[in-house]
């Protein structure tokens, strides 16, 4: 028989011990919280409740309330650690550490978790977040018709293995200045997320105007309106190549396929970033009549929402790819715009609003090509300020990214370490 491994696969130096196993209720306290009014939207007292903890941490927006005071032995102490007991398999065994902002009771439908004072809480907190801990919770919750349950005595039965206490604040505070990193870069991403959407609105004009409300310093003639089927040549073929004739293995012509302009794709596809699948077996001499240019714009006129007529526009693909897919409009524009402009407005609440009302359907929405030929584009004259307004959204685009990717690292680096971490 396989003895059981009693220490991490990964610690920090100078740590050689094994770990202990401990029941759950030897080293914290576990009570269950006081019923609150569930008739009540406000009240003197505030509460804990199952959306408290819903995101893994406590929101003090998402109370339940009392007018009459509990015992102060239900009163949160800064450290406590709150478990889901009671809700859906998905979120049973969730936990989250009260930081102490506010006064705070602790309320029915979660479990509080209280050190006996030889225990961190952080390092607690973070055990109880790895795989292990929360299948063990799914796979002893009670389960009935909408909701299960882990009745306390049982959480108190539960088998962990700890370390000394030093070595616990060590893990504890290595996991919450990850998390601070993850917060930092969350915000962060939200934060440039939240600017281009207020750019994309005010940067483009609105309906009725000339002019938009934001632009860079020097520009100042009035926007030239043109229909979309005077600006584009609509004759471009596409082909009804389904994904499952496309490969991300070398070949010769690729393809961006209807499904990844509607999901995948920005404002502007660069071959040299994206990851653009080629035709299985494509020849080039087969697909001459339908290969891209740059700066065509694709249009996705079909979807289950109103993303319908997402666009996208095409770079770096001069002769390289053709479009797939029986839901997609090419628009070849007869006059050379900057590099940039036309993804980003034709993705902007300026235009995308005209196409709301022309969308027909119900459960799936569509943008016919006459319908779309009709609608009015907008656009400086000066090719200088076209470029100063595509480059400023690619920039946009490229600090999103790169958030975006630092932040998943660092969820990965934690997802790793928390299996690698403890035992």
């Amino acid at each position: 028989m396989q003895e059981k491994v009693s220490v991490p696969a990964i610690r920090f130096a100078g740590f050689t011990d094994d770990w202990e196993q401990r029941k759950l209720g030897e080293i914290c306290t576990v009570s269950s919280g006081v019923m609150g009014n569930s008739l009540l939207t406000e009240g003197q007292y505030h509460l804990t409740r199952i959306e408290t903890i819903a995101d893994g941490v406590v929101d003090e927006t998402k109370v339940g309330y009392l007018n009459q005071q509990p015992d102060d032995n239900y009163l949160l102490q800064t450290g406590d650690i709150l478990y889901s007991n009671i809700n859906s398999i998905t979120h049973m065994g969730k936990v989250a550490k009260y930081q102490g902002n506010s006064m705070l009771y602790h309320g029915i439908n979660l479990l509080r978790l209280r050190s006996n004072g030889d225990f961190d809480s952080d390092f607690l907190l973070y055990l109880l977040n790895t795989n292990g801990r929360r299948n063990w919770a799914k796979t002893h919750a009670n389960q009935a018709v909408s909701q299960a349950s882990i009745n306390q005595s049982l959480l108190e039965s539960q088998e962990i293995f700890i370390c000394k206490k030093e070595e616990q604040i060590r893990v504890g505070r290595f996991f919450r200045h990850l998390d601070h990193l993850i917060t930092l870069h969350q915000r962060k991403y939200s934060r440039l997320c939240n600017i281009k959407k207020s750019m994309l609105e005010r940067m483009f004009p609105r309906d009725g105007t000339a002019v938009p409300e934001i632009r860079f310093a020097g520009f100042t003639d009035a926007w030239e309106q043109r229909k979309v089927g005077d600006f584009f040549d609509m004759t471009i073929p596409n082909n009804t190549l389904s994904r499952a004739k496309l490969t991300y293995d070398e070949g010769t012509v690729q393809s961006v396929h209807y499904g990844d302009v509607l999901i995948k794709y920005g404002a502007f596809i660069d071959a040299q970033d994206d990851e653009i699948p080629y035709i299985a077996n494509g020849k080039m001499e087969d697909y001459k009549a339908h290969l891209l240019c740059d700066g065509d714009i694709i249009f996705a006129d079909t979807a289950e929402d109103e993303t319908t007529g997402k666009a996208t526009e095409i770079g770096n693909l001069q002769g390289k790819a053709v479009v797939s897919g029986l839901h997609t409009i090419v628009c070849r524009p007869f006059e050379q715009m900057a590099k940039y402009y036309m993804g980003y407005y034709l993705n902007s609440n300026s235009f995308h609003s005209q196409l709301l009302p022309l969308m027909q359907g119900i459960k799936v929405l569509s943008l016919s090509r006459r319908n779309l030929s009709q609608t009015v584009i907008m656009f400086p004259t000066s090719k200088a300020e076209q470029a100063a307004i595509g480059t400023f959204f690619r920039h946009l685009d490229h600090l999103i990214t790169l958030h975006q990717h630092e932040l998943k690292r660092l969820q990965n680096i934690k997802k790793s370490c928390l299996e690698k971490m403890f035992v």
